[in-house]
């Protein structure tokens, strides 16, 4: 019975690691599209098993995880760069302004703009 504990504990072991290289994944291709099949391939899984899996470790989906990253890097280039918002939007893999927009207000509970000018000098 040991055999079989151990080889469970190392299946886990196993997907942590797949987990931990599919958010490597999303972090070095945030800008290009991504999707639900190439993250299922890189964990080894089909896309539904994948997403169950990814939620239970994640405590979101996906893709709630994914445009997370992007809003995230969206609001560093709105601080740090003079990028219009179109601009930002496409640099991290939003390829729909207004989509942009709404999962920026989402995440951040303001506009793209709105975030850019609060640092501004009144």
């Amino acid at each position: 019975s040991t055999r079989v504990r151990s080889s469970a504990a190392s299946d886990v072991y196993k997907r942590q690691n797949l987990l931990k290289e599919v958010l490597d994944f999303i972090r070095s291709h945030y800008a290009e599209e991504i999707t639900l099949k190439e993250l299922a391939d890189i964990a080894c899984m089909s896309p539904t098993y994948f997403c169950r899996y990814f939620h239970q470790e994640m405590g979101k989906t996906p893709f709630a995880f994914l445009n997370e990253y992007r809003i995230k890097k969206a609001a560093i280039l709105l601080d740090d760069s003079s990028l219009s918002v179109s601009d930002i939007a496409i640099n991290c893999g939003f390829d729909n302004i207004s989509y942009f927009i709404r999962k920026f207000k989402e995440y951040q509970g303001i506009t793209p703009k709105k975030y850019r000018s609060r640092k501004m000098p009144e």
